[in-house]
C-alpha cells in the first residue's frame, strides 16, 4: 500500500484526548511548544550577526515575575450535542456510494457502545464490512489488550456511548486520484456511566478511501498527515 502524505493545515482541529477504546488511530499531531515564536525577517534585515543586535530587554523586577496559569479547558456540556439513533446492519449500497458517505456510515457504527449489552468488540465488528481487509486487520481489537483493558474499565463503570452525526469531508489538500481520497470524519460522543455522570469525547479519524469494482467505497488505511 502506498503511504499518503500532505500538509494537514486544511484540516477541522481536535483538541481533547479520546480516554476510551473506541478511540480510533489516527495521524500523529504536531506538537508545537507554546513558549516558541516565529516571525519573518525582511530580506533588508539579513545581514552579519556582526553588525546588528536583539534590542534591550527590560530588567526583570526585583519582585520576580507572576507564574504564567494555564486556563482549563472547558467542558462541553454533553447536553449541547444532539446524539442520533445508531444504524443498524451493515451499510447499504447507497451509504457507500460516495468517499464521504462511506466515512460517515463506517464512524457511525463504531462510535456508539453499550457496555451492558455488549461484548469486547462488538462495535468495531459493526463497522467491518465498511473496511478494506488491510484496514480491518489493523482496527480489529481482538488481542489488543491496551483496548481490552479500556472496555474492562467502561464495564465497570457501566458506560453507554451514542454519538452525533458523523460529519465527514475529503481533505481538500490531500492528494486524490478517481479512485483514491483522503477524508476526515467527525463525531461527539456523550457517554453516560450507570451512576448517571456524563461526558463528552471527541472521534475523529483520517481514512484513505478507496473506490471498489463495483463502485462503492470502502474505508482504508489511516493517512499520515506530512
Amino acid at each position: 500500500m502506498v503511504a499518503v502524505a500532505w500538509s494537514r493545515a486544511d484540516e477541522p482541529d481536535a483538541t481533547r484526548e479520546i480516554p476510551g477504546e473506541q478511540r480510533d488511530e489516527s495521524a500523529p499531531t504536531q506538537v508545537v511548544s507554546a513558549t516558541s515564536t516565529a516571525s519573518t525577517v525582511p530580506p533588508s534585515a539579513a545581514i552579519s550577526s556582526s553588525t546588528w543586535s536583539l534590542p534591550e530587554q527590560p530588567p526583570i523586577p526585583t519582585s520576580g515575575v507572576a507564574p504564567a496559569e494555564a486556563q482549563p479547558r472547558t467542558a462541553t456540556d454533553p447536553a449541547t450535542i444532539a446524539v442520533v439513533t445508531a444504524p443498524t446492519g451493515p451499510p447499504t449500497r447507497q451509504e457507500l456510494a460516495g468517499p464521504e458517505d462511506a466515512a460517515g456510515a463506517w464512524l457511525a457504527r463504531w462510535c456508539p457502545f453499550t457496555t451492558g449489552e455488549e461484548r469486547f468488540g462488538d462495535a468495531e465488528r459493526r463497522a467491518q464490512s465498511a473496511m478494506t481487509d488491510a484496514a480491518w486487520s489493523l482496527f480489529d481489537p481482538t488481542g489488543d489488550e491496551r483496548a481490552a483493558r479500556s472496555w474492562e474499565q467502561a464495564s465497570a463503570a457501566g458506560e453507554t456511548g451514542r454519538c452525533s452525526a458523523a460529519i465527514a469531508q475529503v481533505v481538500p489538500s490531500a492528494p486524490r486520484t478517481p479512485e483514491r481520497v483522503v477524508v476526515r470524519v467527525t463525531a461527539d460522543r456523550v457517554v453516560t456511566t450507570a451512576a448517571g455522570t456524563r461526558y463528552v469525547e471527541s472521534v475523529f479519524s483520517t481514512r484513505v478511501m478507496l473506490r471498489q469494482t463495483d463502485g462503492t467505497w470502502r474505508v482504508d488505511l489511516a493517512a499520515v498527515g506530512g
